[in-house]
């Protein structure tokens, strides 16, 4: 019977419950297909609720060195694009489990890496997983584009000045004056300069410390924001 190892990602928290993209399905899949080929899984490598970099995966790592070590001679994925949409970085980790002689088997695509024209397919598969993840990210900027041109607020930190009521930002009065002070002294000296000001009238960061010269920077940087240009309210 030969050794295998299975390798499961979900790319956001939410899917590492019961739905048919989670965990539980690919390995459920993953399980299945090793039983009708004879297979014996020796090893189960996860990823949960990521989606950054290669260096950012400590499930995948493990299954390199796992590879390395000899421990199995395939990973079985449920989907190519759970190891990645980005056809480039599909082929690196093939190529990466194909130095320790290792092949990755993909249930939804099982296209033989042994095989030109199968190989071909598997790549043609990859370029599509790629397309639709651009197609999303494609969606999802348009969607927070138009959302931060009506005034709403798109996520993360809100931004001095501001308070979020409604998913809209509103003017908080007592750190506009901030903003207003700091946009006063602009054109007349150093960034450095601006902060030490700042902080001698005692004017403070939203959690309440000291402006340092790149926090002064940053106002600066969101001049579209503070003077109404993306239909938030202008505070100066």
């Amino acid at each position: 019977m030969e050794n295998v190892a299975v390798y499961l990602r979900v790319s956001t928290k939410a899917q590492t419950g019961k739905d048919k993209f989670g965990m539980l399905k690919q390995f459920e899949d993953c399980r299945a297909f090793c039983k009708s080929e004879g297979y014996k899984i020796v090893a189960v490598y996860r990823d949960k609720g990521i989606s950054g970099t290669l260096q950012q995966r400590p499930g995948l790592t493990k299954a390199f060195e796992g590879a390395k070590d000899k421990k199995f001679t395939k990973v079985i994925v449920a989907k190519l694009d759970r190891v990645a949409r980005d056809l480039a970085v599909q082929l690196w980790v093939d190529k990466e489990l194909l130095i320790h002689n290792v092949e990755m088997i993909s249930v939804a695509e099982p296209f033989s890496q042994n095989d030109y024209m199968m190989n071909a397919m598997r790549q043609i598969v990859g370029v599509f997983a790629e397309l639709e993840k651009n197609r999303i990210a494609e969606r999802l900027q348009g969607g927070r584009e138009v959302k931060r041109k009506k005034g709403g607020f798109i996520g993360g930190q809100v931004p001095l000045g501001y308070t979020l009521e409604n998913k809209r930002l509103l003017i908080e009065e007592t750190k506009a004056h901030t903003i207003k002070r700091a946009y006063e002294l602009r054109n007349t000296t150093t960034l450095k300069e601006i902060a030490r000001i700042l902080n001698k009238e005692g004017h403070t960061t939203r959690d309440g410390k000291i402006f340092s010269p790149m926090q002064v920077k940053r106002i600066f940087d969101r001049e579209d924001l503070y003077t109404g240009r993306l239909q938030a309210p202008a505070i100066v």
